[in-house]
C-alpha cells in the first residue's frame, strides 16, 4: 500500500482503487476495511519522526499521501 501512496503524491486515492490494486480483482467485501490498513501504515510511518509522513484522510473519497516524494536516479 506505501508503494500506491509514494507512486501517487498529493493524488487522492478512493478506498476502491486501494482495494483493487491490493487484491489485484474487484474487490467486493467491506470497503471499510481499508481504513485499518491506512491506520496501521500510519502508526508504522510515524514511529520516532519529528515530521511524520501525512496520509490525510479525504471523507467520503479515500486516502492522499501528501508528501514531496524525490526519485533517486543511480
Amino acid at each position: 500500500m506505501l508503494k500506491l501512496f509514494v507512486l501517487s503524491p498529493n493524488r487522492i486515492l478512493s478506498r476502491d482503487y486501494l482495494l483493487n490494486q491490493i487484491h489485484h480483482h474487484e474487490w467486493v467485501g467491506y470497503d471499510r476495511g481499508i481504513d485499518g490498513l491506512v491506520s496501521r501504515l500510519r502508526k508504522k510511518l510515524s514511529r520516532d519522526q519529528e515530521k511524520p509522513v501525512q496520509i490525510k484522510t479525504i471523507r467520503g473519497i479515500g486516502y492522499m499521501l501528501t508528501l514531496i516524494v524525490t526519485h533517486l536516479n543511480k
